[in-house]
């Protein structure tokens, strides 16, 4: 009985699986997240748009995450919901490859005066870039060296 306990309290206080927790206000299809979202303060990327490539920065944030479970293990079938998902989410869609291996799409979206472009690869997982496009942080100066009194 006491091992029972246990492991209700053990289960009801595990980690769920979550949904992709990209920054705000951006929405994305409420999949669950692999692993842990990796952020790099700012960086470099090409996404690919309508017959061009756009080179971005800002904020670049990566995640994987599963699809088969809501969405079936149909890659194709998974990016096109993904892709109606996002629409009705605001997202416009820049270019969409249903027939490379793997399927992809990429999709921009502005909100509150700023951009953002996602660009998702679907595999046995989705693969999720996200970029804030933006300028690098300003570095601050650093303290100026203490000056010496003369006498």
């Amino acid at each position: 009985m006491r091992s029972l306990v246990i492991l209700s309290l053990v289960l009801a206080f595990a980690p769920a699986a979550r949904a992709v927790d990209f920054p705000a206000p951006v929405t994305l299809p409420a999949l669950p997240l692999v692993g842990t979202l990796q952020e790099t303060r700012h960086g470099e990327l090409e996404f690919p748009s309508r017959g061009k490539k756009e080179v971005l920065q800002g904020r670049i944030s990566r995640g994987e995450v599963a699809y088969a479970e809501k969405l079936g293990a149909d890659p194709k079938a998974a990016l096109a919901a993904i892709v109606a998902e996002m629409q009705r989410g605001g997202w416009e869609v820049m270019m969409r490859d249903d027939p490379a291996i793997p399927p992809l799409a990429s999709f921009k979206l502005t909100r509150d005066g700023k951009d953002y472009w996602t660009l998702i690869s679907v595999h046995d997982r989705a693969q999720v870039t996200l970029v804030a496009v933006g300028p690098a942080p300003l570095k601050r100066p650093s303290a100026p060296a203490p000056r010496q009194r003369t006498p």
